[in-house]
């Protein structure tokens, strides 16, 4: 049974991709906040490049999943330093630690559609240029950057999963989705008020249990981007106002003018060609059943 690593294996994504993974191979995975119960975990600070190594030199990985990160965009503004320390010098000890170690490992390692920027076009493939506007986006293009010089150097399978938003039950209220459903669900029956910033603006959203497939078929991909996407968009407003239908609440949107960012394009969407082109991967939820999923959950 192959040996797969997840770092940052209290996260969000990672508990629905151990949930994924844990019949078909013999996983670890390592914490920073929070030990992981359902698998062996080992506490990491992944910006520590000489445990890092030792780790690695101990599990052996087959496949490494990096899913370690600072993934919060606004909280990039106020923390850049340690949005770049987690991303871009955790990702570079990660990778130096594979090459010493087990240079033929898989490694996937998610980025983030932000690092596109403001679409030039739509939708939005792996060849547009990088444009990111945000600490966060940035540290995420170094990632890109590095992953490339290391697979082309030192010849290692490195796929790189641009992801656009996906969503799903245990999510941090740091999210658009999340931040709402608890509004909602905080409201009184009647005469309930939420509040928003720029709700016009389309936007692309995937299922979690999708994108973890991906992650899954991915070790199938060559080295190489890939976006992970639902190649749809849609207002914000759209998902709000279901999920208030689906609350059964008389509730109204308070449009709050300092919740909203400067400089957001109004429509951002990828294509997932290439992705499915390559391990036949295609999005299967209807992004509205998730959202009352979401909903109904603790």
């Amino acid at each position: 049974m192959k040996r797969v690593l997840i770092t940052g294996a209290e996260g969000f994504v990672a508990s629905y991709l151990i949930e994924r993974l844990a019949k078909s191979y013999l996983l670890y995975g390592t914490y920073f906040l929070k030990e992981v119960e359902s698998i062996e975990s080992l506490f990491l600070d992944i910006t520590d490049q000489e445990r890092v190594l030792q780790m690695i030199n101990e599990i052996k990985p087959d496949i490494i999943y990096h899913l370690a990160a600072q993934s919060s965009g606004g909280l990039s503004f106020s923390k850049p330093m340690m949005t770049y320390s987690i991303n871009v010098q955790g990702t570079l000890n990660l990778l130096e630690a594979a090459r010493i170690s087990v240079p033929d490992a898989v490694i996937i390692i998610p980025t983030s559609a932000d690092i596109y920027g403001s679409p030039d076009y739509l939708p939005l493939d792996e060849k547009h240029p990088l444009k990111p506007s945000n600490p966060y986006a940035a540290s995420k293009a170094a990632v890109h950057i590095i992953c490339e010089n290391y697979a082309k150097t030192f010849k290692m399978k490195i796929i790189e999963a641009r992801s656009f938003n996906h969503i799903g039950r245990g999510q941090s209220e740091l999210f658009f989705i999340p931040s709402m459903v608890k509004q909602i669900k905080d409201c009184s029956n009647s005469n309930g008020k939420i509040q928003a910033g720029n709700i016009d603006i389309k936007r692309d959203f995937s299922d979690v249990r999708d994108v973890v497939e991906a992650y899954e078929m991915m070790i199938n991909a060559e080295s190489g981007v890939y976006n992970v996407c639902s190649g749809k968009a849609f207002p914000l407003r759209k998902f709000i106002d279901h999920l208030i239908e689906y609350s059964g609440k008389k509730i109204t949107i308070d449009i709050n003018n300092t919740m909203k960012r400067n400089n957001e394009p109004e429509n951002f969407y990828g294509s997932y060609k290439r992705l499915n082109s390559s391990i036949g991967w295609t999005p299967k939820s209807d992004i509205f059943k998730t959202l009352e999923w979401i909903y109904d959950g603790k």
